[in-house]
């Protein structure tokens, strides 16, 4: 069961903490950003708080609280935003060393990394620990271009990766009542 009513505070420039009547019974499973922060935790008291570290409490972030009875294999509704591609490909023959290009859409190519040839290396997996943009969902094009002693480059199709990632924290959230409704303005 997705619980939907938390209280989220927070405590300092890392950590909140979440607040919520649980149901008797069942354990609770918490994932920040589709990772998970707690696993079949147990607590005594139906009103429940847990701490979370988010990173940054300026930056936005997704929590989710399911209950179930203890051992069930719970997963996250939400996936962590994807940033960091790892392209794999093979060794070519008579390469030197391998030319990693990168663009999004309607950009122009650009040298992103340069591999060099390893002759006990069959298969390269390169993972890219930049963070790529992915605000709004962004499509990037790499390629993977053997180069030989003599400085030439294959051609080879380009791969595509879709990088996205959590929209940017509120500017300003406004509360007002009229009577007994309540309206939420966010500026984004």
């Amino acid at each position: 069961m997705l619980i939907e009513d938390i209280t989220i505070s927070q405590k300092d420039s890392r950590t909140v903490r979440l607040s919520w009547t649980g149901t008797e019974g069942k354990n609770a499973w918490i994932f920040v950003n589709g990772v998970a922060q707690a696993e079949d935790e147990e607590f005594a008291d139906p009103v429940r708080t847990f701490d979370i570290d988010v990173k940054d409490v300026t930056k936005t972030f997704c929590v989710e609280i399911h209950e179930a009875i203890a051992e069930s294999d719970i997963e996250p509704i939400n996936t962590a935003p994807e940033l960091n591609p790892i392209l794999h490909f093979h060794a070519a023959a008579n390469a030197v060393k391998y030319n990693i290009y990168h663009h999004k859409a309607g950009e122009v190519d650009a040298l992103l990394r340069q591999i060099p040839h390893d002759d006990n290396v069959p298969i390269y997996s390169v993972q890219f620990y930049d963070d790529f943009d992915g605000q709004d969902g962004v499509w990037h094009f790499f390629h993977v271009e053997a180069v030989d002693a003599y400085g030439r480059e294959s051609t080879t199709d380009e791969w595509m990766f879709f990088v996205y990632d959590m929209p940017p924290a509120p500017e300003s959230i406004a509360l007002s009542k009229d009577g007994s409704t309540f309206t939420v303005a966010l500026t984004m």
